[in-house]
């Protein structure tokens, strides 16, 4: 008992060690596995901080690129202006009532009797009402006085014709008014004809502002579509400025992180290293006191054994002695079992007498109590046998 008691001490004591430096070996693997994923957190954190350069050096691109966006707006803002300021100034001359001498609709006029019996004969010339919607009022009444002057100025000259057809040639007094007539007429000619180049240099001016406009509404879209754009963009650039600025604080602060643990998962894998060749020197003693104990045990297992043999052949001698008195109670109990048998057929035999005798004495015993039953029923009853009977119901 006391060496099997050792024996399982031992075996314990080895398990628990190999335990033990199994446990360690695991604890050394996941250190060099922390030491690893430190290196590949080291190289992704300064993979971040390329990253993260190349990121700074994007946004100065596109602040300086905003910046040069901002110059042109400045630039196409100024041409804007100055495109504004011709258009004001040439629609100002334009619009400037011309200093022609010739009354507008509505004033006093010298032959008005004579312009409304004749004013109705004559065909319209041009599309005054499209072309009079297309000027300003004093423009457009300026040109047609203008019209209905040169048209007045034709029919003086047709009725002068046919009067100096009618009366000759003697007649001066025709002949200087025709001539009077004529010059007014080519002068309202030569007026009529600056009006319509006027008006053809206003329509272009016309066309040229309507341009300008769009031009300048589309230009102001623009620009604000570009304010905006250089808004969101700022506003992202600075968001993303603030985002990368505190993504760099956090990550120099997890590698400082990353590298203190590091240095102390280093400082802990040392302290391990000579933990483990304390624990391997221990064991190693262990291992050889344990031996020795071993062999002592072993020596005494070989005495024990020694002394077992002799213990043996003992309890064998006793065996034999014991096989010999068993032999001889064997032979008793047959001899007893003889006269058990003898025994037992006595004992059936008086079985079988006594049976035979109570089948001899059942039937008289039988008879006997059918005549007093009998006599009972004949005699009368006793006072006592009517208590009994009043009892018994």
């Amino acid at each position: 008992a006391e060496v099997s008691t050792l024996l399982s001490t031992l075996d314990q004591t080895k398990a628990e060690a190999e335990a033990e430096l199994a446990k360690k070996d695991r604890e050394i693997l996941s250190l060099h596995h922390l030491d690893d994923q430190n290196t590949a957190l080291l190289k992704l954190l300064e993979a971040r901080s390329s990253d993260l350069s190349s990121e700074k050096s994007q946004t100065q691109r596109l602040s300086h690129a905003i910046e040069e966006l901002e110059e042109k707006v400045s630039a196409l803002d100024t041409e804007l202006s100055k495109e504004r300021s011709i258009v004001a100034r040439f629609t100002g001359t334009s619009s400037h009532t011309p200093t022609t001498g010739y009354e507008f609709p509505g004033q006093n006029h010298a032959d008005t009797d004579s312009e409304s019996e004749t004013e109705a004969e004559l065909s319209p010339v041009y599309d005054w009402p499209s072309l009079l919607s297309l000027l300003p009022p004093p423009l457009g009444a300026c040109l047609y006085t203008a019209g209905r002057e040169e048209r007045l100025c034709s029919l003086f000259e047709v009725q002068l014709s046919n009067l100096l057809q009618t009366q000759g040639d003697t007649d001066a007094e025709a002949q200087a008014l025709l001539s009077k007539y004529t010059r007014v007429c080519s002068s309202h000619a030569r007026v009529v004809q600056m009006l319509f180049s006027v008006f053809d240099l206003y329509r272009e001016a016309s066309t040229a502002a309507e341009t300008a406009d769009k031009q300048v509404a589309a230009s102001q879209i623009a620009i604000g579509h570009v304010t905006e754009q250089m808004q969101r963009l700022r506003v992202e650039s600075e968001g993303e400025r603030d985002k990368w600025t505190k993504r760099e604080r956090e990550s120099q602060a997890e590698l400082k992180a990353l590298r203190t643990e590091k240095d102390s998962l280093l400082t802990n894998l040392t302290n391990l290293e000579a933990e483990t060749e304390q624990n391997q020197h221990r064991s190693d003693v262990l291992l050889n006191t344990k031996r020795e104990d071993i062999r002592r045990l072993e020596s005494r297992l070989t005495l024990l054994s020694t002394r077992l043999a002799e213990a043996d052949s003992r309890e064998e001698g006793h065996l034999a002695k014991q096989r010999e008195m068993l032999e001889l109670v064997a032979a008793k109990v047959q001899q007893f079992e003889g006269v058990a048998t003898k025994y037992i057929a006595v004992v059936k035999l008086t079985e079988t007498l006594l049976g035979s005798v109570l089948q001899e004495y059942s039937y008289p015993l039988t008879r006997m109590q059918r005549q007093l039953d009998k006599k009972r029923r004949e005699s009368p009853p006793t006072a006592i046998e009517h208590i009994l009977v009043d009892y018994s119901s």
